[in-house]
């Protein structure tokens, strides 16, 4: 059985053409499934500058979730946005102080966390001590007398 160049030449194209497919394929969807969009930190420092106007900060839990694309596609190239959500617990004088300040109500609040555990608690929200502690973010902030839980974004 003979077989014409002309042949030859269109099945290794079609070959070669499956080939890239496949592999496109599968490398796409491998480096979709394993880009992840939630980082998790215990820095002070960052919680100084999403919160200019809180003092008395001892420790912090806080995960980072970024929006706005999953990897599976091109994006062009632009502003992102990011969720932050945590705890932070302050110092017995900066509580409070905070417990003295501000009058508090009762809250039940919904964070959506990704990487934390949720912490129960009686949690309070002070519409007046959010927008006083709070830095260029829109969001919330509860407090329980000591540990405070936020849920905050930066769009």
């Amino acid at each position: 059985m003979k077989i014409s160049r002309q042949s030859l030449m269109i099945l290794l194209s079609l070959i070669t053409c499956f080939s890239l497919t496949a592999c496109f394929n599968s490398n796409n969807s491998r480096n979709s499934s394993n880009i992840s969009n939630v980082y998790t930190s215990t820095d002070k420092q960052a919680i100084s500058n999403m919160f200019p106007g809180l003092e008395g900060v001892e420790s912090t839990e806080w995960e980072e979730i970024k929006r706005g694309g999953d990897g599976s596609r091109l994006e062009l190239p632009g502003p992102t946005d990011y969720e932050y959500h945590g705890y932070i617990i302050l110092s017995d004088e900066a509580a409070n102080k905070y417990n003295n300040e501000y009058s508090f109500t009762s809250a039940t609040p919904n964070v959506p966390f990704e990487a934390l555990t949720g912490h129960d608690s009686n949690w309070q929200y002070s519409e007046e001590f959010t927008k006083d502690v709070i830095g260029n973010y829109s969001g919330y902030v509860w407090f329980d007398g000591k540990e405070i839980l936020f849920s905050i974004k930066s769009y």
